[in-house]
């Protein structure tokens, strides 16, 4: 389905993102349409920061989805586009990938990509949203990041992980047309990162250190971890700081 939609490849740009918001408002651009580049200028991932990726060596590239959905129900898109591309991994050879909260891609416990969704709202109703990706293929751009030749001999190239990607895509998006959200979220919690783990985190407002345990992710997004006195707390982004 996605397969076929066009594909916009360039040797540089500011971002993948930045361009996609250029073209999705125009009417005639289809559903699963991809931004692919070798080199990003002002690349960005979650929370603000920034993607570094040295020239050709990440996957990096940004998928134009326009569905009906309601601002309540946005989270499960971020869960069904971060389970695609654990597909994509898993269909290339990387079986045991997981999602750290909220959306990136962890392989062996170290971060292999992540994941920048963009939405654009017309009133209540989504226009279009913007999946970015970026995946370390042949370099990690920080020591503990990892990259997919650490843990495969074949290393896709940007066509063959796209290609890839826009299948997973297209095959499994009858389960956001229909709105199929527990289905959504029995898969995206079945490879949570550090699910019914204990682990300890870090609350970023007052800086203190506690001891839980991942038990979910609600529909907007919200961390449940419970603590050991068997207490829940929910968190959003920024809120919890994985140590």
């Amino acid at each position: 389905m996605f397969e076929y939609s066009p594909h916009f490849h360039f040797e540089q740009l500011d971002s993948t993102n930045n361009y996609a918001s250029t073209i999705a408002k125009l009417p005639e651009t289809q559903n699963g349409t991809a931004i692919t580049a070798d080199f990003q200028r002002e690349g960005r991932g979650q929370r603000d920061n920034s993607w570094l990726a040295e020239q050709g060596s990440s996957f990096l590239g940004t998928i134009i989805l326009k569905l009906k959905i309601k601002p309540e129900e946005i989270f499960y898109l971020s869960k069904w586009a971060a389970l695609q591309v654990a597909n994509t991994l898993a269909q290339l050879g990387i079986q045991d990938g997981s999602i750290k909260w909220p959306n990136d891609i962890f392989v062996e416990g170290k971060k292999l990509g992540g994941i920048l969704i963009e939405n654009s709202w017309n009133e209540h109703h989504l226009h279009y949203s913007l999946v970015g990706i970026g995946i370390n293929l042949t370099n990690s751009p920080y020591e503990k990041a990892t990259n997919f030749s650490k843990h495969s001999k074949n290393i896709p190239s940007t066509h063959s992980f796209l290609q890839t990607l826009r299948r997973e895509m297209g095959n499994h998006f009858f389960l956001l047309e229909e709105k199929q959200w527990e289905e959504i979220d029995v898969q995206y919690h079945e490879i949570l990162f550090q699910k019914d783990e204990k682990r300890e985190y870090l609350i970023a407002k007052d800086q203190s250190v506690f001891s839980g345990k991942i038990t979910r992710v609600e529909a907007d997004g919200k961390l449940i971890v419970e603590t050991e006195n068997q207490s829940l707390f929910g968190f959003y982004m920024k809120e919890i700081i994985f140590i």
